[in-house]
């Protein structure tokens, strides 16, 4: 597995492309669980879907404060408020609302996908006015989008990603990534290239912004969490 990992990060490091410009770590973080599937900031929180049906909330150093277990769940999407926490349940095909004062359920949202059963709703974001977005992985991609009442309002498949694992938003632009591809996209609005990053992470999923602006990356299976600069890029 080791030499596997340092095969697949010197790609990365090598295999740019022309459009991609490589990144660098600034900073990585051991987190003390498994499966990170996605992440999401909000009031020095940070709010972790696991891949084995687990939210989990840390504070600005990743200390877990709060774990929250959803039987039979697959959690790829993670998403907070003042108010609320929202989560895409791939297996379910559903995205579920928690009140954030005592994690109860509140609503479950049915999703129609006619992907493969664990090829949906990865990730989790949305945008300023207020719209919901997640994505079917591949086969095909496809990503969704749903307005403040959850009612689906768009689904379109995107060229140009071997897959999608992550989203999210970041000063009026979306960000996509792929696991298979290592890159991090930011798309305009009509969801063309703005810019393109190559990221030496293994198996990416998880994708948010800090508020110093930095961004943030996830390794589901290596349970790490990867910081870089893109300011300086």
């Amino acid at each position: 597995m080791i030499r596997n990992t340092f095969v697949l990060l010197l790609a990365c490091c090598f295999v740019s492309g022309p459009t991609a410009t490589c990144l660098k770590a600034v900073k990585k973080v051991n987190l003390p669980f498994s499966e990170p599937s996605d992440i999401c900031y909000y009031d020095h929180h940070y709010f972790f879907a696991c891949d084995n049906g687990f939210l989990r909330i840390t504070n600005d150093s990743f200390r877990v404060l709060k774990k929250i277990g959803f039987e039979g769940a697959d959690l790829e999407g993670v998403w907070a408020d003042e108010k609320h926490i929202y989560l895409s349940n791939e297996s379910g095909r559903e995205i579920i609302t928690l009140n954030r004062s005592d994690y109860s359920v509140l609503n479950h949202f049915p999703v129609e996908y006619h992907g493969g059963r664990n090829l949906g709703l990865e990730s989790l974001t949305r945008d300023p006015e207020g719209n919901y977005y997640s994505a079917g992985e591949k086969e095909p991609v496809q990503l969704m989008k749903w307005n403040a009442g959850l009612q689906m309002t768009e689904s379109r498949e995107l060229e140009g990603y071997n897959d999608i694992s992550g989203m999210t938003w970041h000063d009026g632009y979306l960000y996509i990534l792929s696991d298979e591809d290592q890159t991090v996209t930011k798309v305009n609005s009509d969801y063309t290239v703005n810019k393109r990053w190559k990221i030496p992470v293994y198996n990416p999923e998880g994708i948010c912004f800090n508020p110093q602006g930095q961004l943030l990356i996830c390794s589901d299976r290596m349970s790490k969490l990867y910081v870089f600069n893109l300011t300086a890029e």
